[in-house]
């Protein structure tokens, strides 16, 4: 019987063993919306922490990088995020309510629709300031069927 436990618990030992041993030869992927990003330097593991080439990663993203060689610098630029968030703060301004009344219709609109990014649009700016995570926690959808409550 003494044999047989040996022989099991050996047997789980070099299964677990062979397990990990295949999978920490497999390389970490670069994933980004969906696609594998090829890097000319694989992404590591490196102390509980993933590095990757912050160019691939900027890149994929829409991002333009350029290094600084005098200070020693990595810059991004974002020039399409720059845009989107102009585009989005000239929309927030043309819904912006003109009385108290428009803005509890927009805000009821909004409710209605579950559309958290109209409901934020007609918030005071103090108010925008304090639930601005809540919004955006919730992927800008609201109402009682969402993912959470506001």
């Amino acid at each position: 019987m003494k044999k047989k436990w040996l022989l099991i618990t050996g047997a789980v030992i070099l299964f677990s063993a062979l397990t990990t041993a295949a999978f920490a030869d497999k390389p970490i992927e670069l994933v980004v919306n969906g696609w594998i990003v090829e890097t000319d330097v694989a992404p590591q593991l490196i102390n509980d922490r993933v590095m990757a080439p912050v160019r691939w990663v900027a890149e994929a993203l829409g991002a333009k990088v350029r290094w600084e060689e005098e200070t020693n610098t990595v810059c991004i630029d974002t020039p399409e995020l720059v845009s989107l968030q102009r585009q989005v703060k000239l929309l927030q301004e043309a819904v912006a309510p003109a009385t108290p009344r428009e803005a509890v219709e927009k805000w009821a609109k909004g409710l209605k629709d579950r559309n958290g990014a109209l409901q934020y649009a007609v918030l005071s700016p103090e108010l925008k300031d304090q639930n601005l995570y809540s919004y955006e926690s919730c992927r800008w959808v609201t109402g009682t069927s969402s993912p959470c409550f506001l």
